[in-house]
């Protein structure tokens, strides 16, 4: 799931990204997968796009 957020944050949509992240995250920690660096990589970067996209479209 961790794989699945880091593409959509990065190609897709930054929304999804985060959702994907938060659960990949939350996987993690429970002990159901081992990806936890990936997942944190997800949510930085959905949360990043999503802060720099609000910025383009009130500052345009």
């Amino acid at each position: 799931m961790a794989i699945v957020a880091l593409v959509c944050a990065l190609l897709v949509a930054a929304p999804l990204g985060i959702l994907f992240g938060h659960l990949a995250l939350n996987a993690a920690s429970r002990g159901q997968a081992e990806n936890e660096g990936v997942a944190l990589l997800a949510l930085v970067l959905g949360y990043l796009a999503l802060v720099i996209g609000v910025l383009w479209i009130l500052f345009s």
